[in-house]
C-alpha cells in the first residue's frame, strides 16, 4: 500500500513539475528563432504541442498502457537529445558554435550580461510596427 501511495505521489509531482519546465524551456527559445514573427512561431509551437497530445492520447487508446508509455518515454528522450544541437544566432550552442564578438563584449569578463545592454547612441524606441500597434490599442475604446 505504501509503495502504491509513493508511486501515486511521485507521478503527480512529476506531471506538475515537468509540465512547467518543458513548456518554459520550449517557449523561451521562440523569440530567438525569428524575432519579427515571434507570434507566428509561438502558434506553430503551440499547435505542435497539441498535436503531440492528441497522438499520445490515441496511442493510449489503441495500445497497451505499457507500450504507450514506453513509446512516450522514448520520444521524450529522443527529442531531449536534440536540444544539444539547437543553435541560436550569435550564441554558442551546447555542442558547437561560438559566441559572437558582440555577445562577448556585452558579457564582459564575468560572463554575465552587462548592466547597460543598450550601446551608446543606439535607439531604445520600439520598432515602428510596435509603435503603430501601441497607438491603435491606446485609441481603441475597448482597452481604455
Amino acid at each position: 500500500m505504501f509503495l502504491f501511495l509513493l508511486q501515486y505521489v511521485a507521478v503527480k509531482a512529476l506531471i506538475l513539475t515537468d509540465t512547467f519546465v518543458s513548456q518554459g524551456s520550449t517557449f523561451s527559445i521562440i523569440p530567438y528563432v525569428c524575432p519579427r514573427v515571434t507570434g507566428s512561431v509561438a502558434g506553430i509551437v503551440g499547435a505542435g504541442g497539441n498535436l503531440g497530445g492528441v497522438i499520445f492520447i490515441l496511442m493510449i487508446q489503441q495500445w497497451s498502457y505499457k507500450a504507450a508509455f514506453r513509446a512516450m518515454g522514448c520520444s521524450v528522450i529522443c527529442s531531449s537529445l536534440l536540444i544539444l544541437f539547437i543553435s541560436i544566432n550569435g550564441h554558442a550552442g551546447f555542442v558547437f558554435g561560438a559566441d559572437s564578438p558582440e555577445v562577448l563584449e556585452r558579457r564582459g569578463s564575468t560572463g554575465e550580461p552587462a548592466d547597460d545592454w543598450d550601446k551608446p547612441g543606439q535607439s531604445t524606441e520600439s520598432p515602428p510596427a510596435q509603435n503603430d500597434a501601441l497607438q491603435l490599442r491606446q485609441n481603441d475604446p475597448v482597452h481604455k
